[in-house]
């Protein structure tokens, strides 16, 4: 009894030390990075995801054309915009300033013209897309090449890399119609660091690679000395926006919400903020030379199977950003040699001039959506509540029901069991 009322209220502090970390994300500090991920809840689907889906369809009805800071702050708080799709693309679309289905301007009006190689790139990439096997792979891949092609035929002047087929893939997770997919990938390649990889050339890249390797090395001098050692290890994470590397589909679309939600540098913070993760930290101290640095940063961006360990790697970045602000980075003579000023990382965002705030949707549906969900969670609760084996027992129970059943009913009708 006594070592029961000693352990209870241990639980209780370190949930409640998890929930304090959590209200003070933007604290910067080693120690807050190593046990940030103490007590947190994974905001998927529960009362809590609940609770902010509410705050975030409230923040979309106030949201004006211009003042969307209470969406983007929900963004980049734990979760982002949770599992919810329909949510998500409601807030990008707001938060990008696009109205959906506009025609895209810029059109060449010669899809069919695709220049050969980057058609067969496309095709090389496309077919390693969804995974060998899986549910509806052949059809999903059939949609993202035709997607990809229409859009480099209508935006020349932006180049293929490998490893656009993975943020085309996760638009269109968020945006399954053709219009709005390309409509969204053109202001994401237009604004963001993708559009330094768009480049004839990857000078831009490479700048921007050498800065959040300064930025590392500024968080905490050891990692930084690593992996300054260890040649291209965050390109693919910063020209994707992690949507290569890290499997869990919420994941990804987590770390995009808050990619969409802030200025174009925060991808550089993202990227520095991997390594500071607690276990990749410890891998790379563990490994012994640059090719086991690569590879445990990695495996490490691989092993992001949970929003809770995207929730912390945003935490990070946004701790990054207070610690060492994008002005600070201007103002340093190391930083400005790596960073060329035409790059996009430090212009404003260019928003759509011709963007009009989308009409509200009815009540009634908001309202039939909140139900639905609150209805999948209580038979979620439910289910799980009752152990295994009474489900086993119930089951046994109702076969037994329908052999007894048919017994009878043959025995009444005079025909032998």
């Amino acid at each position: 009894m006594g070592k029961n009322t000693r352990r209870k209220p241990q639980r209780q502090s370190s949930a409640g030390s998890g929930r304090k970390q959590k209200r003070n994300g933007s604290a910067a500090g080693d120690g807050h990075l190593q046990d940030a991920d103490e007590g947190l809840v994974d905001t998927s689907e529960d009362e809590h995801g609940l609770k902010k889906a509410d705050l975030v369809a409230e923040a979309l009805g106030r949201a004006s054309p211009v003042e969307t800071e209470e969406l983007k702050l929900l963004a980049l708080q734990d979760g982002g915009f949770l599992w919810n799709n329909d949510l998500r693309r409601q807030c990008w679309l707001r938060l990008l300033q696009l109205q959906p289905s506009e025609a895209p301007r810029n059109t060449t009006g010669a899809e069919d013209k695709l220049d050969e190689k980057i058609s067969r790139q496309i095709d090389l990439d496309v077919a390693r897309a969804y995974g060998a096997v899986g549910s509806g792979g052949a059809s999903k891949r059939a949609v993202l090449r035709s997607t990809l092609r229409t859009f480099f035929s209508r935006y020349p002047e932006l180049h293929y890399y490998q490893g656009y087929h993975d943020v085309m893939a996760l638009v269109l997770e968020v945006f399954p119609k053709l219009e709005d997919a390309v409509l969204v990938a053109r202001t994401l390649s237009t604004n963001y660091c993708f559009v330094d990889a768009h480049g004839s050339d990857f000078t831009h890249v490479q700048g921007a690679l050498r800065t959040i390797e300064y930025l590392v090395e500024l968080a905490d001098s050891r990692i930084g000395s690593l992996v300054k050692e260890t040649p291209f290890w965050g390109v693919s994470m910063l020209i994707t926006g992690f949507a290569h590397d890290v499997d869990f589909h919420l994941a990804r679309l987590r770390i995009f919400d808050a990619i969409v939600a802030s200025p174009p540098y925060f991808q550089l913070y993202l990227v520095a903020a991997l390594p500071l993760l607690p276990d990749i930290r410890t891998s790379i101290e563990l490994a012994e030379d640059g090719p086991h640095v690569h590879e445990a940063i990695r495996k490490g961006a691989c092993s992001i199977k949970s929003v809770k360990t995207a929730d912390m790697l945003v935490r990070i970045a946004r701790s990054l950003t207070q610690r060492i602000p994008p002005s600070r980075l201007l103002a340093d003579a190391e930083a400005k040699s790596f960073l060329k000023r035409e790059s996009c990382l430090f212009k404003p965002f260019k928003f759509d001039p011709e963007w009009k705030p989308p009409s509200p949707r009815p009540q009634v549906v908001v309202l039939s959506e909140r139900f639905r969900d609150s209805a999948r969670l209580f038979m979620r609760r439910a289910i799980s509540a009752v152990p295994a084996r009474y489900w086993t027992i119930a089951l046994v129970a109702v076969i037994t029901a329908v052999a007894l059943r048919a017994v009878f009913s043959d025995a009444k009708k005079g025909k032998p069991w």
